[in-house]
């Protein structure tokens, strides 16, 4: 939607803010005055051209739903394991669709590498009208939010520097980035010369730092676990304690970096101090990662090990497939009772698949175990 909405446009938008041209458009109160070449296209856009508006909004909520399901599956991808051996070359283009705002040319490279890797367990009819049917339904949520949200730019006139008000935020996917800043002491000083100013910090290390142990971490959670088979199955959250720590972490980050963005509009909602406000948010990005970290860490620890689901489990008779290829009948399954505890399977007792015969499990993993 974002692609066929942005080739839609681009025939029509003239991307020039030096060059000066006199509206004459349908709109009076701006006719006769002088505007930039890529604001009189907008308006042409937003008033002369069939559709025109609805593509436009539908092409802007296209494009933070685009952010929003890369932020999304990067997400799980990190929670699940899903950037390990074999993949971690899907988990680089994957972060790399992110960073350099999210150019449309990058999708096809990142498909292209999602489609070389040899897993590809469900191919087949059932799968491309899945596909389909949620490229539909995503095509319809966008037009319905573009129809239903108008942002009447010709109202506001053309962009002067100068006539910006405070406050004024960015897009959401960019928020934390003014929030850094606003919340980064004024550290600057001289060096041989040259003043380091107090904006390298917030707008440059720490963003990159961020992102570079976000890019590497397949590698580094591989030299830690000293785990470096090949992954064919997805963890759950409490699997991996570090990993699900350092994920929460990291997101408290971001998300405090993010409120603070709005840190003066808060102030006067909540009637305090710019000043209050701002402290709070500082001490938060300080101690928040640390208090979500350890709190997740022991939660997912404490749940590994009793293997309690905390939102409840499916009721009915558990069937359990053992080492020899026998099926245990342990009963009905209430919720909040305990998983069946699983372990590490050796080559020699592995499931058998009844389908190839003895010792011809395809794959290692845990006993297969099924709720009726």
């Amino acid at each position: 939607m974002l692609v066929v909405t942005g080739l839609f446009l681009s025939l029509v938008y003239v991307p020039d803010v030096r060059g000066q041209v006199t509206y004459q458009g349908p709109y009076v109160p701006l006719r006769g005055q002088p505007v930039t070449e890529a604001f009189n296209s907008v308006l042409r856009i937003s008033l002369e051209v069939p559709a025109g508006l609805l593509v436009r909004q539908t092409h802007h909520w296209a494009s933070l739903v685009f952010v929003a399901a890369i932020v999304l599956h990067l997400c799980r991808s990190f929670f699940t394991g899903a950037f390990r051996r074999p993949r971690q070359r899907t988990w680089v283009v994957g972060i790399a669709v992110l960073l350099p705002a999210l150019l449309v040319g990058l999708v096809a490279v990142h498909l292209g590498t999602v489609v070389s890797r040899r897993r590809q367990r469900d191919p087949g009819p059932a799968r491309a009208l899945a596909s389909t049917n949620l490229l539909l339904l995503v095509a319809a949520v966008l037009a319905l939010l573009g129809g239903g949200q108008m942002n009447p730019v010709w109202q506001l006139g053309p962009y002067h520097p100068a006539h910006v008000t405070s406050p004024a935020q960015p897009d959401w996917y960019l928020a934390f980035l003014d929030g850094l800043v606003r919340l980064a002491p004024p550290w600057s000083f001289e060096l041989s010369g040259w003043t380091i100013s107090e904006l390298l910090w917030p707008a440059l290390l720490l963003p990159a730092v961020a992102f570079g142990i976000l890019t590497l971490w397949p590698w580094i959670e591989r030299r830690l676990g000293g785990d470096g088979a090949e992954q064919q199955l997805l963890d759950q959250a409490r699997d991996a304690p570090l990993r699900s720590a350092v994920g929460a972490a990291g997101l408290t980050m971001f998300l405090v970096a993010f409120v603070a963005a709005g840190n003066d509009i808060l102030a006067v909602l909540l009637h305090l101090p710019l000043e209050a406000v701002t402290g709070l948010l500082q001490w938060s990005f300080v101690l928040g990662p640390v208090v979500v970290g350890l709190v997740t860490w022991a939660v997912c620890r404490s749940l590994r090990r009793s293997g309690l689901h905390p939102a409840g489990s499916a009721t009915g008779p558990r069937l359990e497939r053992t080492a020899a290829g026998a099926e245990l009948d342990h009963g009905a399954r209430t919720p909040g009772s305990r998983r069946p505890q699983f372990r590490r399977l050796r080559k020699e007792d592995r499931p058998l698949d009844p389908r190839r015969g003895a010792q011809s499990c395809p794959r290692r993993g845990r006993p297969r175990t099924a709720w009726a």
